[in-house]
């Protein structure tokens, strides 16, 4: 069990990329917060005497996330948010000239737990002194990073036991942490893992008609039902899948030091938990993971 932890509490971040994938809307997608903290391994271990650092997983509990919407005045329909607010016109607030760029973005609080390895008490407090002085530039999810980190909200923790996994996982609370529920989508004959994403975000509702005692009136009743009805599931993206392989250099790419390729996202299925339903704090833990074969560039959570 001996692990070591650096933990971000309660960070807010400000207009954070909602848009996860082409049709899926709301908390960051994964490979977004395994950016983050690739992007800050690479500037701590050009540190000196923080060569061999290594952050090797992360795990992400929302404490709050505020989808940015817009409501128009006429009803009560919200619309996601756009870089260019809808032209109104009219006393009823007619749209004169719709916005047609989407921009889903989010305010949230999160605490950030990312494991690492090569930390030890001779370099802990130069770590945490190349992470304070890193943060103020960096960006979470495309967001802006409104916290300032100090002794309190920004630790590092030894596990070695039960007792202080404990104490690691109080910290997490209250929240909710992603986890991977791929197991839901496995292709039968009858249904593809397409079919099962949908029925998965399928409510279904069911009218009652049923008539009162000494009366000839009738009452109606309506139910809903989920196809799984325990669990908080949402579609997440988990990564990315090659289309193209490696192409030549084209212009306006984004880094001309490394390959370019056309790729799309991959989508699955991620349930909500609180924190104190993990067993261990391995569980939690988004790491990478490169299938060559099929051309799949994955954040997955290894242990079941």
């Amino acid at each position: 069990m001996d692990k070591t932890y650096l933990l971000f509490s309660k960070m807010r971040v400000h207009n954070a990329n909602a848009a996860s994938s082409a049709y899926t809307i709301g908390v960051p997608a994964m490979t977004a917060w395994t950016g983050f903290m690739y992007a800050l391994e690479r500037y701590v271990k050009k540190q000196r005497k923080l060569e061999k650092v290594e952050f090797t997983g992360i795990a992400v509990s929302y404490h709050e996330c505020e989808l940015q919407t817009y409501r128009l005045d006429v009803d009560r329909t919200h619309i996601i948010g756009y870089a260019k607010p809808p032209k109104l016109k009219g006393k009823k607030g007619e749209i004169q000239a719709a916005s047609f760029i989407e921009e889903a973005r989010c305010h949230m609080c999160v605490s950030l737990l990312i494991e690492l390895e090569g930390v030890n008490g001779m370099n802990e407090k130069m770590l945490l002194n190349a992470v304070r002085e890193r943060m103020p530039r960096m960006k979470a999810a495309g967001g802006d990073i409104w916290t300032k980190f100090d002794e309190k909200n920004l630790t590092v923790h030894y596990v070695r036991d039960e007792k202080s996994m404990y104490k690691v996982r109080a910290r997490l609370m209250c929240g909710t942490i992603l986890r991977e529920r791929t197991d839901l989508i496995q292709p039968t004959e009858e249904h593809d893992a397409l079919d099962c994403l949908m029925d998965i975000q399928r409510v279904v509702y069911k009218k009652f008609v049923e008539e009162q005692e000494n009366s000839k009136k009738k009452v109606v009743r309506w139910e809903s039902s989920k196809f799984i009805d325990k669990g908080w599931l949402v579609p997440i993206t988990v990564g990315f899948c090659d289309l193209s392989g490696p192409t030549d250099k084209l212009e306006g790419q984004r880094d001309y030091d490394y390959e370019h390729h056309f790729v799309e996202p991959i989508v699955t299925v991620g349930e909500f938990r609180m924190p104190h339903r993990f067993n261990t704090l391995d569980e939690m833990m988004w790491r990478y993971d490169y299938d060559e074969v099929n051309g799949l560039y994955l954040c997955k959570q290894t242990v079941q």
